[in-house]
């Protein structure tokens, strides 16, 4: 399961077919990814801060930028931390089309954080751990 306010939708190639290194850095550069911390990439919000961020699917999850003519992976996890976001819904719509034009334009296909198809029932999940974050009120005076 996720980490508690961790959000993840993955985009996975199709069955026995890999996403390549010199593809993905030109999805990437089109959506404004930036390579950084954790040598993953990541999308930033107009102050600066990490909105979210896109692994590979294959452990340790990074990026080797030196060798990506020749890297191959089976898919990408994007993924957000709902503590760490002002409008965690605007950043979960952001990334969650970013992550479907990606899909598209490689040819993948979207799935939850259960690697199962995104459906009604996986949306309305996600919907709702972001109705409950928005709930909980900013700690005062710290």
């Amino acid at each position: 399961a996720a980490e508690a306010g961790l959000v993840l939708v993955h985009v996975m190639a199709p069955r026995s077919k890999q996403f390549s290194g010199t593809d993905l850095l030109q999805v990437f550069r089109r959506h404004q990814l930036v390579y950084g911390k954790k040598c993953i990439f990541h999308a930033y919000d107009q102050a600066g801060k990490i909105a979210f961020s896109v692994a590979s699917a294959v452990e340790p999850g990074i990026f080797d930028l030196e060798h990506m003519q020749d890297f191959m992976t089976p898919g990408l996890g994007f993924f957000m931390d709902l503590n760490s976001v002002s409008d965690p819904r605007e950043v979960f719509n952001h990334m969650l089309g970013i992550a479907k034009e990606i899909s598209a334009a490689l040819g993948g296909d979207i799935l939850d954080e259960h690697y199962q198809r995104l459906s009604h029932t996986s949306m309305a999940d996600y919907l709702s751990r972001l109705r409950v974050v928005e709930k909980i009120p900013e700690a005062e005076g710290v």
